[in-house]
């Protein structure tokens, strides 16, 4: 300031001539808090709290068939396949033998660690395999979607948990 160096950082603010917040200094600035908005867990995953930025960097698009009693169709979605999420997130116990997937409002359904026709490793004809989608037919969800494929036959597949907020795992009985 006015040549003379300063041993630590002074923040200066420029004086308008109308505005009494400007024209103030703050001498010998030591530190700066950045107040960042700590990104939330979107979903605990068996005890293991996963955010949507680690999430999105495993993204997978595929598209599902569906069925229901007011017809028939398919979406596209985007998500992480529950593979990749076992894979690079979480580490289940050797007895675990299904999860459960359980929406905001308490709906639930449980899936087998494997893959048959109701197993998280399930992959139908087209070689779609179970996602938690964050978003369908380019609609954006606030929480995630489990989408199971469906391959026509199977009268358990097709079917989506809307609003995971936690999957459990169940351990096989002793």
């Amino acid at each position: 300031v006015d040549g003379e160096d300063t041993s630590l950082l002074r923040l200066i603010v420029p004086f308008d001539g109308e505005n009494a917040n400007k024209g103030s200094w703050v001498g010998s600035v030591v530190s700066i808090t950045v107040n960042l908005k700590e990104e939330q867990a979107i979903i605990d995953f068996a005890g293991t709290d996963l955010k949507l930025s680690e999430l999105k960097e495993y993204e997978t698009n595929a598209t599902y068939a569906w069925k229901s009693k007011g017809g028939e169709g398919s979406s596209t979605c985007a998500g992480i396949t529950l593979e990749d999420i076992l894979n690079n997130f979480v580490t289940l116990p050797e007895n675990a033998e299904s999860l459960t997937f359980t929406a905001n409002d308490g709906f639930n359904k449980t899936f087998m660690l494997d893959a048959n026709a109701n197993g998280v490793y399930y992959v139908n004809d087209d070689g779609v395999k179970m996602m938690l989608a964050w978003s369908v037919d380019g609609e954006e969800t606030s929480l995630l979607r489990l989408i199971v494929p469906f391959d026509g036959e199977n009268a358990n597949k097709g079917s989506w948990v809307g609003s995971v907020v936690t999957v459990t795992v169940n351990l096989k009985a002793e």
